[in-house]
């Protein structure tokens, strides 16, 4: 039997993370069982919100589950998180938080 390539990529991820299929499927706001259709079904695919939630929780990309390529590092997760929450951000709380990081750069130079 094919193994399907988006459940192996969540496998790998799982394995390093130390995390089981059904903490993934808990923490991530998935349906065990859809989940878990991805590891017995080769040809599953994932719905594009369930996708979203599972690269998200496992910080990695849905293009990375999808498609494959290079892993996104940990500094690719950081920066994706930071713009989560300057998204969550209004504008006057944004220009105060430039202003900072200008400070900030300016003392180290």
């Amino acid at each position: 039997m094919t193994e399907n390539p988006i459940a192996r990529r969540i496998q790998i991820i799982l394995d390093q993370k130390n995390i089981s299929r059904r903490s993934l499927a808990m923490e991530a706001g998935v349906s065990y069982d859809r989940l878990n259709g991805l590891f017995k079904r080769p040809q599953a695919k994932l719905n594009g919100g369930d996708l979203i939630k599972i690269s998200r929780f496992l910080e990695t990309t849905p293009e990375y589950l999808n498609d494959g390529g290079d892993f996104p590092n940990e500094r690719d997760s950081l920066r994706r998180e930071a713009g989560r929450q300057l998204d969550l951000l209004t504008e006057a709380e944004l220009r105060a938080l430039l202003a900072g990081i200008r400070l900030t750069t300016a003392d180290r130079q």
